[in-house]
């Protein structure tokens, strides 16, 4: 059985294994008090032993006891006068000093003791302090029955210096007697600091906080315990270069004891191996340690989150190795592989310093990862694995983000064209009841041309709910709705301008040859190819505070327009709103009600185009509800699908499932007007660039299909303008013919329908194409278009809507001539990813989790 080392006890409930700091430790004891005792690691010790061996006050009490035989040191210093014979009427009870009380002057501050409370006070201090000091006071108490019969004396200052528990006054000590400086010694709190000191060294290369460090102490020696900075102070005199200290704002230090390169070289030189096998082991081994050494002494920035434009940078996160570590890596990855390398770097630098360091990578990936998905488990289960920060490291820097921010805008820059949209929107849905869902005003601002997005480093916050509820806050204010005669809306004429698309003899030709060409690219792939130019830019976009309220709420809309012209007000630009067709109307009623007017005078309101555009399909929809439509469709998409498509809930679907219905019917008209047949093709058969067709046109008619397809394959290849085939003489000739051979096929009320259908889906791409490229002009004129199907079709709101923003926007060249030029050069569209409208735009930026 083992037993202790140092009493040869063998109660094995007490026994703890050395290691190899505990045995340097003991053997360092060992050589102090000249002792032959000498500990290797396995060896057994009882943790009190090694303590008791180990303190520093015992060692040299042993010394001491040892130097003078086992006798009382006579030659140290007592701390109190006891030479002189004692006299209560004299000298001071506590200091023992000549004192002097002639009741006209007291000298040094003199009192008598005049009661019992006194004397019994006294001596709970006594027991309490436990001291040299204290231990002399008592012995003098002990010797009479009252103080006050016996005319005792004493200092103030002594008095309250002997309450508070501190040294003797220097006034009243001699040089000789004088109390060494510094804190006072108490046997129980330097053992409990031993015990920690102990810890410490056992628990080698863990991370501590300090706070936990006191609180142990705490437990050991009760209030008694260090504060913190002296703790601080004792163990870096204690472990000198072998302790790191990693202070993060709001969080508290950390603390690791190592071992230092030369400690660990040195140990490396000083081992005798068996074979080489042994060899390269150790070898290994004490790289691991010389790297993790180095990993601990790297310096670390906890007080700001990196730059997204710094994670985008090699050398920056490869920066944040030790070069240890770097060069480790790139003789195992490669050194061109120094994303990977930064990568797996970090992520061995964040499982060596879990609480002290925030790998750069890894955050960034765990905020990325939330935008995408949106899930917990996926983040916290990386971050398991040591790939990612975890969740609650990625909410923190969210919430830091969105207090920083506020309600600022902190990207923008005099001379941009700033516009804010707000929509509706809900969150928290899947409740078990279907209460508490959050219903309410979202709010984004748009700037273009967007800035240096992200270059405002976001610092290391403690943020509480509480906190950044009032960061973030929107004053609401009443809105108080007039009498309904009081409000007048007027609808004046609107102006007729024909604005001639630039780009529609391509969209023609495009139709004309799709069934010659195979395969060809979509519309939207084509647009993508051959509609370039310059553009302002992309835009920048902020998100600002939500209003818990009922989106539809007048009180609602009206305080989100007053927030919206104070910030304008803040940064000098005028204020432009955004909203959709409910909350555009509400808006609008609100503006001109009369009593709003001084406030919200410069405000713009913008509908928007997202909105009108699914409202504008489903009169398409409604218009060919029963010509046959939902049936075709109902061949390549399921019932339910087309239900959705027709009704205009299904933007993406529904647009895609227009353009194939009007290229079947242009293929039919192609082959109609041209005399051009198609031979059938299974669906597994490989196209061919030509398609198989039989001419039975006019040669005129031959030629020009031929010159047209050909000026169509250049352009695909690069090798003219756009400009260039719209222009093109053949290219005019052959869409004349075109359009001359359609003309003549409305014969029947059915034909009429069907190319009334065309016309349709002809005006909802050119109102995509004026969104996607910029052009106001272009934009206005489609939704003027619009308006005769709004009201045909029993859309009456939009209709009317419709109506009162095209009025507004035509005074705008006289009204806000700088925002009517912003416009014109194409700042009224969001260009982020795929050119969205600005109310689209909220939708997918805030709807998407």
């Amino acid at each position: 059985m083992d037993s202790c080392i140092i009493c040869g006890g063998t109660e094995a409930g007490c026994l703890l294994k050395l290691r190899e700091k505990g045995s340097r430790g003991i053997n360092i004891a060992s050589k102090k008090r000249r002792d032959t005792l000498n500990a290797i690691p396995g060896q057994s010790v009882h943790l009190d032993c090694r303590k008791n061996y180990t303190n520093p006050i015992l060692i040299n009490k042993y010394l001491k006891d040892s130097l003078n035989n086992g006798q009382p040191d006579d030659t140290s210093v007592k701390l109190l006068r006891s030479k002189d014979v004692f006299s209560f009427p004299d000298h001071c009870l506590f200091c023992g000093c000549q004192a002097k009380n002639n009741n006209l002057k007291r000298g040094n501050d003199v009192f008598p003791v005049r009661t019992h409370d006194f004397q019994a006070s006294i001596i709970d201090i006594c027991l309490e302090r436990q001291d040299e000091w204290s231990d002399t006071v008592y012995g003098r108490i002990q010797s009479v029955n009252d103080l006050h019969a016996a005319d005792a004396i004493y200092h103030q200052t002594c008095s309250v210096n002997f309450r508070t528990k501190k040294n003797v006054p220097s006034a009243f000590s001699t040089p000789s007697k004088e109390i060494k400086k510094g804190r006072r010694v108490d046997a129980k709190v330097q053992q409990a600091f031993e015990d920690i000191f102990i810890y410490l060294e056992d628990h080698e290369n863990d991370q501590h906080k300090l706070s936990d460090l006191v609180d142990r102490m705490g437990r050991l020696c009760g209030n008694e315990a260090y504060e913190p900075w002296y703790l601080k102070k004792k163990l870096q005199d204690r472990f000198g270069r072998d302790i790191i200290m990693t202070e993060s704002h709001g969080k508290s230090t950390i603390i690791t004891v190592r071992k230092a390169a030369e400690s660990i070289l040195h140990d490396f030189h000083k081992q005798k191996f068996k074979d080489a096998k042994e060899e390269e082991i150790s070898v290994i081994s004490t790289a691991a340690k010389l790297i993790k050494s180095k990993i601990q002494e790297l310096p670390t920035q906890n007080d700001f989150y990196p730059l997204p434009s710094e994670l985008e940078k090699c050398n920056y996160n490869i920066s944040h190795l030790p070069e240890h570590l770097s060069k480790f890596l790139q003789q195992i990855c490669g050194e061109r592989n120094d994303l990977r390398t930064a990568a797996i770097g970090q992520c061995i630098t964040q499982a060596t310093r879990p609480r002290s360091y925030t790998a750069p990578l890894q955050i960034g990936l765990g905020v990325q990862l939330h935008h995408h998905f949106a899930s917990r488990f996926l983040i916290d289960t990386l971050h398991n694995l040591g790939f990612c920060s975890s969740y609650s490291e990625v909410q923190r820097f969210e919430t830091s983000a969105a207090y920083s921010q506020g309600t600022d805008i902190p990207e923008y820059k005099p001379g941009q064209c700033v516009q804010f949209v707000a929509d509706n929107v809900d969150h928290n849905l899947r409740t078990i009841d279907g209460h508490n869902t959050f219903h309410g005003m979202g709010i984004i601002a748009g700037s273009t041309p967007g800035g240096d997005a992200g270059q405002t480093p976001v610092p290391k916050l403690n943020v509480v709910p509480s906190d950044l509820i009032l960061k973030g806050k929107i004053n609401i204010t009443y809105y108080k709705a007039p009498p309904k005669s009081s409000i007048k809306i007027v609808f004046p004429k609107l102006k007729l301008e024909k604005i001639e698309d630039s780009t529609k003899n391509l969209d023609m030709v495009a139709r004309i040859i799709w069934p010659l060409r195979a395969p060809t690219p979509s519309w939207s792939g084509l647009m993508h190819m051959c509609q370039t130019g310059q553009h302002p830019g992309k835009t920048t976009i902020t998100f600002l505070p939500m209003i818990d309220m009922d989106s539809s709420d007048m009180s609602c809309i009206y305080s989100t327009m007053v927030f919206i012209v104070n910030q304008a007000q803040k940064y000098g630009f005028t204020p432009i709103i955004t909203f959709d067709q409910p909350l555009y109307w509400k808006a609008l009623t609100i503006i001109n009600d009369g009593t709003t007017s001084n406030i919200l005078s410069t405000v713009i309101l913008r509908l928007g185009g997202f909105h009108a555009e699914m409202s504008f399909m489903g009169s398409i929809g409604h218009v060919m509800k029963n010509a046959g439509l939902k049936e075709v469709l109902e061949t390549v998409y399921a019932s339910n699908a087309v239900t959705h498509i027709l009704s205009g809930k299904s933007v993406a679907r529904a647009f895609r499932a227009h353009n194939l219905v009007e290229t079947a019917l242009h293929v039919l008209l192609v082959q109609k007007v041209f005399g051009v047949s198609f031979s059938e093709r299974s669906d597994d058969e490989e196209c061919n660039s030509d398609v198989a067709l039989t001419l039975n046109a006019s040669p005129e008619s031959s030629r020009n299909l031929t010159k047209v397809s050909s000026l169509y394959d250049d352009l695909l290849n690069g090798n003219i303008t756009t400009d260039h085939v719209c222009n093109d003489v053949d290219v005019k000739s052959l869409l004349q013919e075109y359009l001359n051979g359609i003309s003549n096929l409305q014969m029947s009320k059915t034909s009429q329908l069907w190319l009334q259908y065309l016309e349709m889906v002809e005006l909802l791409r050119t109102f995509i194409k004026a969104e996607r490229t910029g052009n106001w002009d272009m934009h206005l004129q489609t939704i003027r278009l619009m308006l005769p199907y709004f009201a045909a079709t029993g859309h009456n709101l939009y209709a009317k809507s419709i109506y009162m923003y095209l009025a507004s926007m035509e005074g705008l060249k006289h009204s806000h001539p700088e925002v009517y030029e912003y416009f014109s050069h194409g700042y009224h569209v969001f260009r982020r990813s795929d050119r969205f409208g600005p109310d689209c735009q909220l939708i997918w930026q805030l709807n998407r989790f």
